[in-house]
């Protein structure tokens, strides 16, 4: 069955971790648990459509009009849209469920990484010479239930002013690492380590 294969498989790839015995059965344990209601909760609804695991390289990124950089990254699951070219982008968390504005970033306690990763795999394909896969969502699929016993999936759909602030926010600190103009920066953070640390160093490289 599909649960059979999927408990095997995650088992197999469990095999291939540095764990030790005990890490590797307490982990094995609390996954399995985990996957078969994940597995049981979705299992009327699986898109039998998708691209596992996809890996982007060599990506040119145009730092500036004479430089550029190479991005890479790896999707965990594109859903594709059998009526047109259109997909979604799965990224899995194992994790309970964070809420809508903790994913965007719009609470104290978080940075807004997971929807900036979101945000980053729809620049990826959107910089494919193929334009093979047109990015409509991404989705965070979290593997473990809230605490009623449901799973989360938030869906986003990505604008494109969310795509040009990442743009813009790579290409300046792709600059300042490609053109060391950071090596004279400091934070305003008081008693800073790496900052004190900055300036015991020598004037930046000529």
């Amino acid at each position: 069955t599909n649960l059979q294969l999927l408990m095997s498989a995650f088992t197999e790839t469990l095999k291939k971790q540095p764990l030790s015995t005990g890490d590797f059965h307490t982990i094995r344990q609390k996954g399995l648990v985990s996957l078969r209601a994940y597995h049981n909760f979705y299992r009327s609804a699986w898109n039998y459509h998708t691209i596992n695991e996809l890996k982007i390289s060599g990506v040119d990124f145009p730092v500036n009009k004479k430089q550029a950089i190479r991005l890479t990254g790896k999707l965990d699951k594109i859903e594709l849209n059998s009526k047109d070219k259109s997909a979604a982008v799965v990224d899995y968390k194992t994790s309970q469920p964070k809420s809508r504005n903790w994913i965007m970033g719009q609470t104290k306690d978080s940075t807004g990484d997971y929807f900036r990763q979101l945000v980053f795999y729809k620049l990826l394909l959107d910089f494919l010479p193929s334009k093979k896969y047109q990015m409509a969502a991404g989705v965070i699929d979290f593997t473990e239930p809230n605490p009623k016993g449901r799973f989360i999936k938030e869906i986003f759909e990505i604008a494109p002013a969310d795509v040009k602030n990442l743009k813009d926010v790579i290409a300046r600190s792709a600059d300042e690492i490609i053109n060391l103009k950071f090596w004279s920066a400091l934070c305003s953070k008081k008693d800073c380590e790496y900052c004190a640390l900055r300036q015991l160093l020598p004037p930046v490289p000529s």
